[in-house]
C-alpha cells in the first residue's frame, strides 16, 4: 500500500478547522501518515496537549470505517521547530499544509525561511473556511512545474474532478512556442485527469494579460513551481482574493 504523508503547521491558537476541512473534504488517499508541526509557541501550556489530543480523536473517528483506516496523527516535537528542522521535514513530505497568515507571521520572525519553503511541496491556506471555485495550472515548460502538476493531481483527486481547471500556458522565450509535440501531449495529460478543462496561452506574465485569462475574484487553488509562483504570490491582488494551494520546486541551488 502506498502511504503518503503529509505535515500540517499547527496554529498557535490550538483552532484546526481550517486544516481538518480541507483534509476531510479534499484528500482521497486511503493511507496516510499526518505529522503536526509546532512552527509557534502555543497561546497557552495546555492548548498543546488539548490541540493534539483532539486532532487524534477526529482523524481516529472520522476515518474508521470504510476505505479510510490507514490514517493517523501524530506530533513531531512538544518544541518550536527551527527552520533547519522545518527544511527537512517539508522537503521530505508528500505536502507541507499552513495557514497564509501563519506563514507570513513566521516568515517576518525567521527571513531565511522564505528561501527554504520552496524545498517541498506546500499547500496555503486562506485565513477564512470558503469552497474552492476554480485550480490554475501555471505551466512554463519546466521540470519543476511538470512535477507540480503530477504531484497535485495524484494528491487531490477528487478536487479535480470537482472544480473548473485553468490551465495558463506562457508563451515567452523558448519556454513553450506553438503547438510542440511536448505541449500537445500536455494537453492531452490534463483531458485525461480534469472533467472541466479551459487553456490559455499568456505571452507575457503581467498583470493584465493574468487578469484576462485567470479570474481572480473566484477562490483558487494556484499550482505551479516556485520561481514562476513567487511572481502571482507576491502580487497584492493574488495575496488578496486567490487562495494559494502551491507546489514550489527549487532549481539547482549553488554550492
Amino acid at each position: 500500500m502506498h502511504r503518503k504523508k503529509i505535515s500540517i503547521a499547527l496554529p498557535p491558537t490550538g483552532d484546526t478547522s481550517l486544516e481538518i476541512e480541507f483534509i476531510d473534504r479534499y484528500f482521497t488517499e486511503t493511507s496516510c501518515q499526518l505529522t503536526g508541526l509546532l512552527v509557534e509557541e502555543p497561546t497557552t501550556s495546555s492548548s498543546l496537549i488539548s490541540l493534539v489530543d483532539s486532532l487524534k480523536a477526529h482523524w481516529n473517528s472520522s476515518f474508521s470505517g470504510g476505505n479510510r483506516t490507514q490514517i493517523h496523527f501524530q506530533l513531531q516535537s512538544e518544541e518550536v521547530l527551527t527552520v533547519e528542522e522545518l527544511d527537512r521535514i517539508i522537503h521530505f513530505s508528500d505536502a507541507f499544509i499552513i495557514r497564509r497568515n501563519l506563514l507570513r507571521s513566521i516568515q517576518n520572525k525567521l527571513p531565511l525561511l522564505k528561501e527554504g519553503m520552496h524545498y517541498g511541496p506546500m499547500v496555503l491556506l486562506p485565513e477564512a473556511s470558503n469552497e474552492l471555485k476554480q485550480v490554475i495550472l501555471h505551466y512554463d515548460g519546466t521540470p519543476e512545474a511538470w512535477l507540480a502538476i503530477k504531484e497535485f493531481v495524484g494528491l487531490f483527486q477528487k478536487l479535480c474532478r470537482q472544480v473548473p481547471i485553468t490551465a495558463v500556458m506562457p508563451c515567452t522565450g523558448d519556454t513553450i512556442g506553438g503547438d510542440s509535440q511536448e505541449e500537445r501531449s500536455l494537453i492531452d495529460y490534463l483531458r485525461f485527469h480534469f472533467n472541466d478543462l479551459g487553456i490559455h496561452k499568456v505571452c507575457d506574465v503581467d498583470d493584465y494579460n493574468l487578469s484576462v485569462a485567470i479570474d481572480f475574484s473566484q477562490p483558487a487553488i494556484l499550482v505551479g513551481s516556485g520561481n514562476q509562483l513567487n511572481y502571482l504570490i507576491d502580487r497584492n491582488l493574488t495575496e488578496e482574493m486567490v487562495q494559494l494551494a502551491h507546489w514550489p520546486i527549487p532549481q539547482e541551488q549553488p554550492r
